[in-house]
């Protein structure tokens, strides 16, 4: 439940902070905390996104995926096992370039990870993206770009 890891990992360790009037000192600790809680929240809308589409990515099954060395936010397999769609999701304050799709590709090869011959691939973003990673995407009709800026 992210409102339960939200109090626990943000709020109850600082409760006497606020409590003796050291709010700022508390959001000083909590800061850092809420942005992370806020970035795995965020990954988790976006893999639902995926799963509320899944016929669209041909996928039977949406969650994360990692092993030794990698993780990858969202990642779909179709019936066969592979790889349908892939994604990354950055709750980041500067907007996404094409370094985040290559490193995702590296993943792919890097783990011999199987990847469906008609995989998509989904990069989601808080501030959007660049310039340069929106000309990739505009030549790349399997590449999906969503932003919530």
């Amino acid at each position: 439940d992210p409102f339960m890891a939200l109090w626990f990992s943000c709020v109850y360790p600082y409760e006497s902070l606020v409590e003796f009037g050291s709010s700022d000192e508390a959001l000083i600790r909590i800061r850092p905390r809420l942005d992370r809680h806020t970035a795995a929240c965020f990954e988790e809308v976006c893999r639902q996104q995926v799963r509320q589409e899944m016929s669209r990515w041909g996928c039977v099954r949406v969650g994360r995926q990692w092993g030794a060395g990698y993780e990858i936010d969202v990642a779909g397999v179709n019936e066969s096992n592979e790889l349908a769609v892939v994604g990354e999701c950055k709750w980041s304050e500067r907007p996404v370039g094409v370094s985040v799709l290559r490193e995702l590709r590296t993943k792919i090869v890097d783990h011999q990870l199987p990847l469906a011959e008609s995989a998509q691939f989904v990069l989601f973003a808080k501030q959007g993206f660049t310039p340069e990673l929106e000309r990739v995407a505009s030549d790349d009709d399997r590449l999906v770009l969503a932003s919530f800026s």
